[in-house]
């Protein structure tokens, strides 16, 4: 993560806030229209911006007044990132993303089964979508 804040690629990496100043606000979604051409995560900042999808993001109780929650700042695809790297930028946007996206939806699944003397119960979730199609 310091690689990365040095290298201008995401925010200062040391921070428990999870505020973003309201004049931060706007630039988040000029970061995401500035991703769009991205391999990886474009197609996705599409959907955000041009469905309606975008949401700003939740301010948590946490903010130690000098830094913004971690995020990118810019999108690192042809910065020849290192292995880690990537894995630790790729986590940063995936959080970042998740955190304007709408919430998830999902269903529980919950069975209970007796034989004999014997009480057996399982349980799994799955994503709304997933869900639907069964």
């Amino acid at each position: 993560a310091e690689n990365l804040y040095r290298k201008g690629l995401i925010s200062y990496p040391r921070t428990e806030t999870q505020k973003y100043k309201k004049t931060e606000l706007p630039q988040l979604k000029n970061l995401v229209q500035s991703m769009t051409n991205s391999n990886v995560y474009g197609e996705y900042c599409l959907k955000l911006l041009n469905d309606n999808r975008y949401n700003l993001p939740r301010l948590g109780n946490l903010d130690d007044k000098a830094h913004p929650p971690i995020h990118p700042v810019r999108y690192a695809e042809n910065e020849g990132l290192n292995v880690k790297e990537k894995k630790v930028y790729d986590l940063i946007m995936r959080h970042f993303l998740a955190t304007l996206s709408p919430d998830a939806k999902g269903q529980e699944t919950t069975i209970r089964v007796k034989m004999g003397d014997e009480f057996f119960k399982t349980q799994c979730q799955h994503s709304y979508e997933k869900a639907q199609r069964r």
